[in-house]
């Protein structure tokens, strides 16, 4: 358990909060149906049982790689830790995720990890080297397909093409940003700031602590340098299994509509799968908690331009209910039976963020 059991009042703030952007979900989700409820719930009730148990597989692989990733870079670091213990990380993180945010859902990833008495500057260390390998896969594939088709994009998108472009600059940009704590020079740099910081205002309490652990993470930056060469391949598969879980991911949207419209083939893969990856980078651009709302109208835009609004609404809903909602209730499955952390003491540590 990771706090005691002291708690006094729960934090109905984070909850209100959460609820408060599912709504918006919920209205931008009827707003887009208005008019077509019918053609759209009779297009949605053409979903076979036997497709909707493929795409509750290929939504859950999407976490289930990422507990592998996770679960292979915390042991490339010398740690003993288990593939069951990961999943549940990214199963519950997942959770907290979708419910609340993504950098509160990162946080009880690290919680989670310092639970099994790994310090704080590992943890950190290991969410570094898990961010950048996703970023590897995400920039070289979704840059390859936006460039690949990018005379369709700027045809059909014109003014879209642009927020995409700043999307995938941005991601990049936040990559980049990443690596340089590998570079010496800007370690260097990083360390000595720290230092000057701590000698000159002599923090107390909580500061002294962030500051000795942002130091203790740079620092074991540092000394990774120059002992992780030998594992070249085993980060070369840790980043194939980020491509495969990018591959899914983004071709859930076209699995969806497979599903829904019998006009549609395999064939059709390629240009709907950079669709997504279009999709995922103008999300990328656009400054809004946790892409609730944008997400939707992201799908019915992009897609709406192939099979027309009604369909497309049509898919958001069953891609949203899979990627989204039923994530939302494994994941929470996950946290209610997990003897690690209890939502209680998660949304307390929400609240104190946000105070």
């Amino acid at each position: 358990m990771l706090a005691g059991d002291n708690v006094k009042k729960f934090p109905y703030k984070a909850l209100i909060r959460s609820f408060l952007l599912l709504g918006i979900m919920l209205g931008v989700s009827l707003f887009l149906m208005r008019g077509n409820s019918e053609q759209i719930i009779k297009a949605i009730t053409y979903l076979k049982w036997t497709d909707a148990l493929v795409l509750l597989a290929l939504a859950s692989s999407v976490t289930i790689l990422q507990g592998m990733v996770f679960w292979k870079i915390i042991k490339m670091n010398g740690y003993q830790y288990s593939l069951k213990d990961a999943l549940q990380n990214v199963f519950i993180s997942g959770f907290i995720s979708t419910i609340f945010s993504t950098t509160f859902g990162k946080g009880a990833q690290f919680a989670l990890v310092k639970s099994k008495n790994i310090s704080w500057e590992t943890v950190c260390h290991v969410g570094l080297i898990d961010q950048l390998m996703y970023y590897i896969a995400d920039i070289s594939l979704c840059s390859f397909c936006i460039f690949l088709y990018q005379k369709f994009f700027r045809q059909l998108f014109p003014e879209l093409w642009w927020v995409a472009l700043t999307g995938l600059t941005i991601t990049v940009f936040i990559f980049l940003g990443l690596v340089l704590l590998y570079i010496p020079l800007i370690n260097r740099f990083v360390l000595n700031l720290v230092k000057k910081i701590m000698a000159k205002l002599k923090p107390q309490g909580k500061l002294t602590k962030l500051l000795e652990v942002i130091r203790g993470f740079v620092l074991e930056v540092k000394l990774s340098m120059g002992k992780r060469n030998h594992q070249f391949n085993k980060y070369l598969g840790v980043i194939g299994l980020n491509m495969v879980k990018v591959l899914i991911r983004n071709g859930l949207m076209f699995m969806v509509i497979y599903l829904l419209n019998d006009k549609i083939s395999f064939y059709d893969f390629p240009i709907y799968f950079a669709s997504a990856c279009f999709l995922e980078m103008a999300l990328s651009a656009l400054p809004v908690y946790g892409d609730k709302g944008t997400a939707e109208i992201g799908f019915v835009l992009v897609f709406g331009s192939f099979i027309g609004n009604v369909q497309a609404t049509s898919a958001m809903l069953v891609w949203r209910f899979f990627s989204f909602y039923m994530n939302a209730v494994t994941g929470g499955l996950v946290l209610a039976f997990s003897n690690q952390i209890h939502l209680r003491e998660l949304l307390q540590s929400e609240n104190r963020q946000t105070k």
